[in-house]
């Protein structure tokens, strides 16, 4: 019994003549050969320059001896010498124009020949190569077909059939010979098998998921623009919403809005970083700024000295305080002022702020005002006062994270709201428990990058040390991708971050580590910024200890 490839031949095959030449192969030739049947052939089109595909209907092949290409004819078989015109006739007695078939064969040997000279799998081996013609359906004893005296060596019928222990290794000696040559051996034949039959399995990348992703959360997002509609009837308002609600997004939004119908719009936020970004995002007639770096613009623009912090002293004070009142006394040598005042991460602002950030408005009693925010992000203050206290305005859904990933937020949430996500199921976040934060992290890194297809700007490293304290260092490689705690955008690093200065912010994929070095008191919502700010995969990295 031969070694077929496939076992069973393919429900699709539509030629009976075909299939009788597969089951005499599999049933009457030596398991010492292989064969394998409708191997595709591609080559370049002559008259388009694209691909055209081809087909060797079998090949038959032995370690110590070749390689036999066989084109497979069924039915009548007729040639014309006028016009050698070849004609196949089928069993209704239509005929049919076809190809010279041992012209096909020997077109496929070649093409097949160069194939395995540039295959990595089979290059290294000689593989003889011959061809031949199969016509199953008819019996040519004692014909001659008078296209070469020889023809008949390499050309097998419907006698064959019935003796393919014999006839095959009879070809074989016809159409390859019997003087010693260079065969590939069985380590060639495996190789071969390798390459015409190959054994893969590709499981869809993280990459490929995430565009999909992106997609669904994209069109999630765009429904909470309803909110905007609400905010269009208040001047001022609250807007309350879970991380991955879109808050960022709308505040946004509502500011251009705002700068398109004339006003002059101020953005302010916490973090710096998310400042930069949002500072990316604005059209004209919009700034942005980080509280404290709004304090010291205004005091440089102004001419005022910006404060120092003592080093002898608490800095809090410096930032809680210093600077705040630094701002006032600018505000009070300026005429500039805005006409319309979007605060982003409201939670974060301390109650005295909002005198001087009140004063920024041309109108700080009836000018435009919204503060968007999430009482369970308050890593800086608790208890968050604000200027006004109505309208509220809750935003319910989680449009940023995959289910998963939101399920796993919740763990940490405190907030008053039943939160829906709207995103895509996802994959299930990855918790890597081990003795060597260092080595998991990068582990991690280099899987993503080299096996999930991920870029490595797509990936973000969390932990809440900074990055003296950090096993995490700056400039550590892997090849030649290495992480950065200064530089996110650059396609060849790994950005890291503190979570307290990524709040805001989200990236594709989140690596938390060094859970365990953060306070204790804050534990819970470094857990729930830090999770909250992957938007498709989480993972982990724990002490084992």
């Amino acid at each position: 019994m031969a070694i077929m490839y496939p076992s069973k031949i393919s429900a699709g095959t539509r030629s009976n003549a075909e299939r009788k030449v597969f089951c005499a192969l599999r049933d009457l030739v030596s398991d010492d050969y292989t064969a394998f049947h409708s191997v595709p052939i591609y080559r370049e089109s002559q008259t388009t320059g694209g691909l055209a595909d081809g087909e060797i209907d079998f090949l038959l092949a032995h370690a110590d001896k070749g390689l036999v290409v066989v084109e497979v004819k069924g039915g009548g078989i007729a040639h014309e010498e006028g016009d050698r015109q070849w004609y196949s006739t089928d069993f209704s007695g239509q005929r049919h124009k076809i190809k010279n078939p041992f012209e096909q064969a020997k077109d496929y040997k070649y093409l097949l020949s160069d194939d395995l000279k540039a295959c990595p799998l089979t290059k290294r081996f000689k593989y003889p190569i011959a061809h031949a013609v199969w016509f199953p359906d008819v019996d040519l004893t004692g014909r001659k077909l008078g296209l070469s005296v020889q023809i008949e060596r390499i050309m097998l019928d419907a006698c064959a059939l019935d003796c393919g222990d014999t006839s095959i290794p009879n070809l074989f000696i016809n159409a390859l010979g019997t003087n010693q040559q260079a065969t590939p051996g069985n380590s060639g034949l495996d190789f071969l098998v390798k390459y015409l039959s190959p054994h893969w399995e590709f499981s869809p990348t993280l990459s490929a998921k995430i565009h999909d992703e992106n997609r669904a959360i994209a069109e999630a997002t765009k429904s909470q623009y309803r909110v905007l509609s609400l905010l269009n009837r208040v001047p001022r308002a609250l807007v309350s919403g879970c991380a991955g609600s879109g808050k960022t997004i709308l505040a946004l939004e509502k500011a251009h809005r705002l700068a398109s119908g004339g006003n002059r719009v101020l953005i302010l936020c916490y973090n710096k970083k998310l400042a930069t970004w949002l500072q990316e995002q604005t059209i004209e007639g919009v700034e942005a700024y980080h509280f404290h770096g709004f304090c010291v613009q205004l005091c440089r623009k102004t001419g005022l000295a910006v404060p120092a912090p003592d080093p002898h002293t608490d800095s809090a004070s410096y930032f809680e305080n210093e600077l705040p009142e630094a701002l006032m006394d600018a505000l009070a040598i300026t005429e500039q002022r805005y006409d319309a005042l979007i605060v982003d991460e409201g939670q974060d602002f301390i109650s005295s702020w909002w005198i001087p950030v009140q004063e920024s408005l041309a109108d700080p009693v009836n000018g435009s005002f919204y503060i968007f925010f999430d009482d369970n992000q308050s890593i800086y203050t608790k208890n968050p006062e604000f200027p006004f206290a109505a309208p509220v305005l809750s935003l319910g859904e989680n449009c940023r994270n995959t289910q998963h990933i939101h399920r796993e937020i919740t763990k940490h949430y405190e907030g008053e709201t039943d939160v829906q996500c709207l995103g895509p199921e996802g994959r299930q976040p990855e918790t890597l428990s081990t003795n060597n934060i260092e080595q998991s992290v990068h582990g991690a890194v280099k899987r993503l990058v080299h096996e999930e297809g991920l870029s490595p700007s797509d990936i973000v490293v969390l932990s809440p040390l900074g990055p003296h304290r950090s096993q995490i260092k700056e400039g550590q490689r892997i090849g030649n991708l290495h992480f950065s705690w200064e530089e996110r955008d650059s396609q060849d690093n790994v950005h890291c971050s503190t979570i307290h200065a990524f709040k805001g912010l989200e990236s594709p994929v989140i690596i938390l580590c060094e859970l365990d070095q953060a306070h204790t008191a804050k534990r819970n919502e470094l857990l729930y910024v830090g999770k909250s700010r992957a938007r498709n995969h989480l993972i982990i990295v724990e002490s084992a200890h």
